[in-house]
């Protein structure tokens, strides 16, 4: 093994060079990855729910609907917005309360009203020529919302209801403020300020190569191509941590290069060990019988080992080139003692094993207690999309029988 780390320590310009070489082809490549955006596609074929789904797309055409809600109209507005979307082309009807003259009651006691106009709110049902998928549906769709943009409206619909680009965003922030939230607790935690760099550049080039290297697999989901860089952050930041962590160890006693050495020596053995662990989590996850299992099995294992790559053989060069500006970047400690917990665990030791006993009996109970959605759709959070918020208005003011609008998005689930 030292003759291994004194390798990549004496080469690191040669390494340096091939990982810039494979980032620029992992940067042309992962525009070449196909991702996947319906899960469905990831159904074994011999199950029920595939088999049911091929022959509904055999027998039928499910066409693409649309429930629109405008709130703040008259009948009569709504009326002649009915009438103005059904002129939109890609619009083969809308549905809405049609007066009848020979209706004896009055108008504002009609049961049939109720289900279409309430307390100034209109709920319009669309139906499309085609179905959601088909361009034509995706332009009337926009048609639509461009002709309500002056009115206070909800639309409930999976015509243009993006989940791939929705998840992408929100993974976008969720980086956002994990890459914060790290560099703070590394700022907190660190011994010098130059290792947060190091760290930072030595994540950036692992999910780098993974994102470009996923072309060996032809495709991805869109579930896979949004989480993975996330999860890899923390795998990435990890083994750079204990790396760095090593090499400062050594470093007190001899110089760079022989720190580095011997940083690497100790550390590629005790790095794949540990993630031997997270290896065999992701290969349980291939065994799965839904295929996203496999899709985002593969994926990880192989951010697993291009991060320790990158570990191994990006981040030596790193170090080496940034020495003076390690030392000049180094503070005191911020993290406090907690020598009192350590105490307080060794004082307590005789309980902990009979609480903790206790605790895991309840929570098996517990665990057979607990509900499962297998609909997303239901799903309720601080913040939803348009899509659950439209569901949920429309729903307080109108029986829409939910399911009519469901079947596109809990088909693809």
């Amino acid at each position: 093994m030292r003759r291994v780390a004194e390798l990549i320590v004496d080469r690191r310009n040669l390494l340096l060079a091939i990982f810039i070489a494979a980032a620029i082809g992992s940067v042309i490549m992962a525009s070449h990855v196909n991702v996947i955006q319906e899960l469905t596609d990831y159904l074994p074929e011999d199950t029920e729910t595939r088999q049911g789904l091929d022959i509904m797309e055999e027998e039928f055409t499910t066409f693409g609907t649309a429930k629109v809600m405008i709130e703040n109209v008259s009948l009569t507005e709504a009326q002649a917005i009915a009438a103005q979307l059904e002129e939109i082309k890609g619009v083969s009807s809308v549905d809405f309360y049609e007066e009848d003259d020979e209706e004896e009651q009055e108008i504002t006691d009609s049961e049939a009203l109720r289900d279409y106009y309430y307390e100034l709110a209109a709920l319009l049902t669309i139906n499309f020529e085609t179905e959601e998928d088909d361009s034509l549906a995706q332009a009337a769709i926009a048609d639509v919302r461009e002709a309500l943009a002056d009115y206070d409206t909800w639309f409930y619909t999976t015509v243009d209801k993006d989940d791939s680009a929705e998840l992408q965003e929100e993974m976008k922030v969720i980086l956002v403020i994990a890459v914060v939230i790290i560099m703070a607790v590394l700022w907190f935690t660190s011994g010098t300020y130059m290792e947060i760099a190091i760290f930072m550049l030595v994540f950036a080039m692992a999910a780098l190569l993974n994102m470009g290297t996923n072309f060996l697999f032809k495709d991805i989901s869109f579930v896979t191509n949004a989480v993975a860089i996330v999860l890899q952050l923390a795998l990435a930041i990890d083994y750079a941590i204990i790396m760095f962590h090593r090499f400062m160890e050594e470093k007190a006693q001899v110089d760079t290069r022989e720190a580095l050495v011997r940083a690497l020596e100790k550390g590629i053995p005790e790095i794949c060990s540990s993630s031997l662990t997270t290896i065999a989590g992701m290969v349980a996850l291939m065994f799965m019988q839904f295929g996203i299992g496999m899709d985002l099995g593969r994926v990880m294992v192989k951010a697993i080992l291009l991060s320790m790559l990158s570990v191994f053989g990006f981040m030596p060069w790193l170090i080496m080139h940034w020495d003076r500006q390690i030392e000049r970047t180094m503070h005191r400690s911020f993290v406090p003692n907690i020598e009192f917990w350590g105490k307080f665990v060794l004082a307590v030791r005789k309980v902990t094993l009979p609480v903790f006993a206790v605790v895991l009996v309840v929570s098996c109970y517990l665990s057979s207690h607990c509900d499962y959605i297998y609909d997303t759709n239901s799903v309720e959070s601080a913040r939803m999309n348009e899509y659950m918020t439209s569901k949920r208005e429309i729903s307080e003011k109108f029986e829409t029988g939910q399911h009519d609008g469901d079947h596109c998005s809990e088909g693809r689930l």
